[in-house]
């Protein structure tokens, strides 16, 4: 071997390869760069993290109802375990794929009026304004962000 020629080749790396590497340095920088700037990134509002619990009334008959309110008095009790606090505002109620509306739809003969959602508060959909409630109906709780752009289903449960 010839230790002698190792140490004084001149050979480097090609310039073609070395022009490639540095376009592509200078596109990543310029890219990251104009992300920071054009905030292309946005602020995602992230969805709260609360614990649900689910309870259901069959009502009178034994049976959930047509949403009549005619036939018995079927009722689903949504309650806040734990968890973030959550605005009234940004949160409503889907029974069987139809949307109940905020806690101000549903409670509507309320004395208090909710303004946040956190431990130990509850609610109660009952089969009129949930427009039926049907055994495997899906019951979800969704969140809305303040912006709009996002929503996210953050409770979710089946009648029995």
């Amino acid at each position: 071997m010839k230790l002698k020629a190792l140490f004084t080749d001149d050979d480097a790396v090609s310039p073609v390869i070395g022009v490639i590497l540095m376009v592509a340095i200078t596109v990543i920088l310029a890219a990251v760069i104009g992300a920071f700037v054009l905030d292309l990134g946005g602020n995602q509002e992230s969805a709260p993290q609360a614990s649900w619990s689910f309870d259901y009334d069959e009502g009178t008959n034994g049976g959930y109802g047509d949403g009549t309110g005619t036939n018995d008095d079927d009722t689903i009790t949504i309650g806040h375990d734990g968890g973030d606090d959550i605005d009234n505002s940004t949160l409503t109620f889907s029974v069987g794929g139809s949307s109940t509306g905020s806690t101000a739809d549903i409670n509507p003969d309320s004395t208090t009026t909710v303004s946040s959602w956190s431990a130990g508060s509850s609610m109660d959909i009952n089969e009129v304004n949930a427009g039926g409630i049907n055994s495997g109906d899906d019951v979800l709780v969704i969140w809305e962000g303040s912006s709009g752009d996002s929503s996210n289903t953050i409770g979710e449960s089946s009648v029995p």
